[in-house]
């Protein structure tokens, strides 16, 4: 069973997840039996603005363990994080509070012909 779901958008409709919160270190409460391998990794609640899931977004990485200086190329993007966790479960399985609220459903409309610039 893995921590991070490996993506910065919804896992559930793809939309953009958006940091809802303060950036802060990570705690037992947010890490669970996991606290020590992930005791000062950066994280922020974040959540999808379309369906509302809950996420907990990787801001930074730890600076100790395994996961030390992982991932680094999300600042060359300019992305606020690099990757997301469920936020009640820390695990890329949701508990029930992480669960989406609304269903979403992407349509896409002609809106007028393409002009070359």
């Amino acid at each position: 069973m893995s921590r991070n779901l490996c993506r910065t958008d919804c896992y559930y409709c793809e939309c953009s997840v958006q940091i809802v919160g303060p950036v802060r270190t990570g705690t037992v409460a947010d890490f669970g039996p996991y606290a020590d391998e992930y005791r000062d990794m950066k994280i922020a609640d974040a959540e999808c603005p379309a369906c509302e899931a809950k996420y907990l977004a990787w801001v930074e990485p730890p600076t100790v363990g395994i996961h030390a200086g992982r991932a680094t190329t999300w600042r060359e993007h300019g992305d606020p994080f690099y990757d997301l966790s469920f936020r009640s479960s820390f695990n890329d399985e949701p508990g029930d509070a992480d669960l989406p609220v609304y269903a979403v459903e992407k349509v896409w409309n002609r809106v007028g012909r393409f002009v070359p610039s």
